[in-house]
């Protein structure tokens, strides 16, 4: 038996206004990436799609380019978050998991020996240093 509640009858409370939402969207989008951190991006997920990490054979399917996107603009969130106006290439890691956790398909022969993707993230950041 499922039982169907309206989105009213549940007692939430707003944080935040649409209004505030959008004036953090753009406090984001102020947020500083160095040449050499966007490069340290690319680079992380550039081996997701060339495999070209050690066990990279595990990996059907590497990040899109909106995989890029989605962790640059993380980063920068992030950094927003720690107080900061610039992006390190420590928000690009800690961010990393959540945010291509989800972009990388596995092979079957992955999944069958208990590989997962945060697996396979945590092995790229470990190979890839910033520049």
């Amino acid at each position: 038996n499922m039982t169907m509640y309206d989105f009213e009858n549940f007692d939430i409370q707003a944080i935040l206004t649409p209004e505030e939402i959008i004036n953090i969207q753009n406090l984001v989008k102020e947020i500083y990436t160095s040449p050499a951190v966007k490069e340290y991006i690319f680079d992380i997920v550039s081996r997701t799609r060339t495999k070209q990490f050690t066990r990279g054979e595990s990996l059907g399917w590497g990040g899109s380019p909106r995989a890029s996107i989605s962790l640059f603009i993380a980063s920068k969130a992030r950094a927003l978050m720690e107080g900061r106006t610039y992006v390190t290439p420590k928000d690009v890691r800690d961010i990393a998991l959540p945010t291509l956790r989800h972009r990388l398909i596995l092979t079957y022969r992955a999944e069958a020996e208990g590989i997962t993707t945060d697996d396979l993230i945590k092995e790229i950041l470990a190979e890839v240093s910033p520049k």
